[in-house]
């Protein structure tokens, strides 16, 4: 034990300082605590650290860390030494740093070539595809596998005949529908056709030409109704709510018919509805009958 231990010893144990709690005042381990009392500075970290270190250990038991270095000179650890003794930082750099090894270039040539061997892989796997493909299709089928349609045809060809030939019945038919038109066009001329020409103040004019001239009144509410003949004179007047009048007026050659309230009144002209062309409760409808 060096001289400079015994002393920082002794005066740590005279103030009941124990190794434990150095080490927590200087936050230096015990065992480099232990080694700076017993002298072994070379299990210190380093020569620079152990100056740091007595004087850490020095301070925390109340001493003066200059005065023990100028006593104690000879017994701490010379820096200077260990400097020299240390290889330069050239000589460091130059025998620590690995020597890299020189990478080889690789050729160009490489990756092309297996670029170009890819491709003629891929080319021939085509080819055996279409080849294989083009094979299947040149397959022709037995003709015993063929579908052969089977069937009586004989009936082929015999709706042209079918069709030609005529049911008796239906052209009885249609001779009676033609009848019947005629019939209709028979009664349609008799009743003559009502033909709209103009409206002049609240008077509708209207043409019949036609056999006969018929007149019917139906009354669906109350209404005033007169009617005059050709000459002006009045041939009917009413004012009712209800009821039914029809007259024939074939020897005239007009006909003006007086609606008190159109609204509730119906004209028919040979059993056909007149619709009114004025939207007006008080209307007039003149008929020029021309007979046939």
């Amino acid at each position: 034990m060096s001289e400079l231990g015994q002393h920082l010893k002794a005066v740590r144990e005279e103030k009941g300082i124990t190794l434990e709690d150095l080490q927590t005042q200087t936050k230096i381990q015990k065992r480099y605590l232990v080694a700076i009392e017993e002298g072994n500075f070379s299990t210190l970290p380093g020569i620079f650290y152990a100056r740091a270190f007595i004087k850490s250990y020095a301070e925390s038991i109340g001493l003066d860390p200059e005065e023990l270095f100028d006593q104690y000179e000879k017994e701490l650890p010379n820096p200077q030494k260990e400097s020299a003794e240390l290889p330069s930082r050239r000589e460091r750099s130059t025998t620590s740093a690995p020597i890299k090894p020189n990478r080889t270039r690789r050729s160009p040539l490489i990756p092309l070539m297996a670029g170009l061997l890819f491709l003629a892989v891929v080319a021939a796997a085509a080819w055996l595809v279409v080849s294989n493909f083009g094979n299947n299709q040149s397959e022709v089928i037995p003709p015993d596998e063929q579908n052969v349609v089977e069937g009586d045809f004989s009936g082929v060809g015999n709706e042209d005949e079918d069709e030609n030939e005529t049911d008796p019945s239906d052209s009885s038919d249609s001779q009676e529908e033609e009848e019947q038109n005629e019939e209709e066009e028979i009664i349609e001329d008799e009743a003559g056709t009502l033909t709209f020409t103009e409206t002049q103040g609240n008077t509708a004019y209207y043409e019949l030409d036609g056999e006969e001239l018929k007149v019917d009144i139906i009354f669906n509410g109350d209404s005033y109704v007169d009617i005059r003949n050709s000459s002006g004179d009045i041939v009917y007047s009413a004012q009712t709510s209800s009821g039914e009048e029809s007259f024939d007026y074939s020897e005239e050659e007009s006909v003006l018919i007086n609606l008190g309230s159109s609204s509730n009144v119906e004209v028919l002209i040979n059993d056909e509805l007149v619709e009114y062309e004025l939207d007006i409760p008080h209307q007039k409808i003149n008929i020029e009958f021309t007979a046939q």
